[in-house]
């Protein structure tokens, strides 16, 4: 906690749209992760640094470079997806008394309260490349421009989930796209 401040100002660089300070905030990330990086390669802990550090990845060790990407991804997701997320679900939570006695009641029901939870509030934007020129509902779009996804929106999808706004713990469908699927899924 004595760098929380420092880092959610990284945070809040890494999501602005200031290109110079997201630079800037990937440079100081990955200063910060070499010594880490190193440290995991000599003396592994029970951790995920050194599970990656160890790692093989199509039959080769992950590059240095790799290595720090990996450390940026765990960095913003734990301190902007991490955060925002449970922050929207625990002011859900706290506008909710009835919830909270229901899950007090019946603590079986905390992991459905908890992919429904991540379901509604949602705060996931990967970013990706745009792989061909294409007219995506009246905006262009080129090759290797960059895109912004909100993939919340799915998670709110009336043809996906009925009533989507509306937190019910006891819904059928948890397919909720909050973690993304495929190569790209999150580690969360």
């Amino acid at each position: 906690f004595d760098r929380y401040k420092e880092f959610r100002t990284w945070v809040s660089w890494l999501t602005g749209p200031d290109v110079a300070l997201k630079l800037e905030a990937f440079q100081r990330v990955a200063e910060m992760s070499r010594p880490l990086i190193e440290e995991r390669r000599t003396a592994p802990r029970d951790d995920l640094i050194s599970r990656l550090v160890h790692a093989e990845i199509d039959g080769h060790p992950p590059t240095q470079q790799d290595l720090e990407g990996y450390c940026l991804l765990m960095f913003g997701a734990g301190l902007d997806t991490v955060v925002n997320s449970l922050s929207f679900s625990m002011e859900y939570l706290a506008r909710n008394p009835e919830m909270q006695e229901r899950l007090r009641a019946d603590p079986s029901l905390i992991p459905e309260a908890i992919e429904e939870l991540l379901r509604r509030y949602s705060v996931v934007f990967p970013a990706r490349r745009v792989a061909q020129d294409v007219t995506f509902h009246g905006a262009e779009l080129r090759t290797d421009e960059r895109c912004t996804l909100y993939l919340g929106l799915a998670n709110l999808d009336p043809d996906a989930f009925d009533d989507p706004d509306t937190v019910d713990i006891a819904r059928d469908n948890k397919a909720h796209l909050t973690f993304v699927v495929g190569p790209h899924r999150c580690i969360g």
